[in-house]
């Protein structure tokens, strides 16, 4: 009979028995083994569990009388006395604003602000009641921009209406309706704008309201000035240059195809130039190139003197490009007197000579001499009197004579312990 089983099978069936009896076996000693704190590798002592951090408790913030009681100076410090403000009750910060009234003329103003808008968050009415006496006290609005700031945040409508009620502060200012139409504009301008309708509104509120409107949708905020006022429209030109320059100059050239001149639209002159005046500031040279392909045709109701006196003033010779590409006449005098004054502050009598040299002469040119050494002798006498005795040689004895008679005749009153007399025939200073 064969075998069933050999050797070989039998060997290898024992080796899986006593593996499987061993695993059964440690599998109960460690189940029957109590849970208990882990061993170390030598098993003589326990290792301890691993802690969780414990969690760190916030740094307080310190009260807002112990902040307002340093002088903090730096952004970080100022912040937290902002913070601080925030942080109080409406009731609290009402006491607080109260209580240190004068702050809103101390170092950090904009806190002082804060307690007055986190007051106003509840009972606009009756904190705007109690901020009058803090402000004829200081003779300071900062509360009312504070106040009027977190009441548009509930219910601008009402907020307007307190603040056209609240007397006029400060040679007639209406600054509540102010401060409450530029916060009202700042969240929603179209709204505030039809609020408005029918309403006078000051200079100053009306650039408040367009501030941000031009900034965020110019086409609405230019449609609903031209026609509540189309006056107003440099205005509105002139906010919007704050935020988008060129795009302002453009669209106001567009009023008015080709070059401006003494003919164009007085409305659409006058916004080029406002919205341009931003870009003296901002971009110089490019100033110099719209004015010289734009403005050279202006009249004297738009001032191209005073364009070019800005000019120069940003940039040394720009102003003087552009009032020399000009025609002939008072206009490029006026802009020579202005870029004549310039030059004096900056010791440069030899080109002042030259500058002179292009005033019109049927325009009696001793007027814009005398004007610019009348200026000169309430700024600066002793420069003006230096200037003028070295241009004597160049200049007609009859020009010169008027203009030293006006220049003395100003010093005497500005700044007598300088005056200096000048003879007609000679114009030195008397020994």
């Amino acid at each position: 009979m064969k075998r069933l089983f050999t050797r070989r099978y039998l060997i290898l069936l024992a080796g899986f028995l006593c593996g499987l009896v061993a695993g059964v076996i440690i599998r109960s000693v460690r189940t029957s083994e109590p849970k208990g704190p882990a061993k170390s590798l030598t098993g003589t002592r326990p290792v301890p569990p691993l802690a969780a951090p414990a969690p760190r408790s916030p740094v307080p913030l310190p009260s807002y009388e112990e902040l307002r009681s340093s002088k903090y100076t730096n952004l970080e410090d100022q912040v937290r006395l902002q913070q601080s403000a925030l942080s109080l009750s409406p009731a609290g910060a009402l006491e607080m604003a109260l209580k240190h009234e004068s702050d809103c003329r101390g170092p950090n103003p904009f806190a002082a602000r804060l307690l007055w808008y986190r007051a106003a968050q509840e009972h606009p009415e009756q904190v705007l009641k109690a901020a009058e006496k803090v402000i004829n006290n200081q003779a300071n609005p900062l509360p009312l921009e504070g106040i009027f700031a977190a009441w548009v945040e509930t219910n601008p409508a009402a907020a307007l209406s307190a603040a056209e009620a609240t007397p006029k502060y400060w040679n007639g200012n209406h600054v509540a309706a102010e401060y409450c139409i530029a916060a009202w504009a700042e969240r929603d301008p179209a709204a505030c704008a039809r609020a408005l309708k029918g309403k006078s509104l000051t200079d100053s509120s009306l650039s408040k309201l367009l501030a941000g409107w031009t900034a965020r949708d110019p086409r609405s905020a230019l449609a609903w000035v031209e026609q509540r006022d189309r006056k107003s429209l440099p205005a509105a030109y002139r906010e919007w240059s704050n935020s988008d320059p060129i795009h302002a100059f453009e669209s106001a050239l567009a009023m008015t195809p080709g070059a401006l001149t003494a003919d164009s639209d007085p409305v659409s002159v006058s916004c080029a130039v406002a919205a341009h005046n931003t870009i003296i500031h901002r971009l110089p040279e490019l100033a110099l190139k719209m004015a010289c392909s734009n403005f050279t045709g202006l009249t004297k109701d738009h001032r191209p003197d005073i364009i070019a006196a800005n000019m120069e003033k940003n940039m040394p010779g720009a102003g003087e490009t552009f009032a020399l590409a000009m025609p002939s006449g008072i206009n490029r005098d006026r802009a020579i007197g202005f870029i004549a004054r310039y030059a004096i502050r900056r010791g440069e009598t030899a080109h002042v000579r030259d500058l002179f040299v292009h005033l019109s002469s049927s325009e009696a040119p001793w007027l814009i001499v005398a004007d610019t050494f009348v200026s000169l002798a309430g700024d600066d006498p002793e420069t003006g009197r230096a200037c003028l005795l070295d241009l004597k040689p160049q200049m007609d004895p009859a020009v010169f004579a008027r203009v030293a008679q006006d220049f003395n005749e100003h010093v005497m009153r500005t700044a007598p312990s300088m005056a200096v007399e000048y003879e007609s025939n000679g114009g030195e200073r008397p020994n």
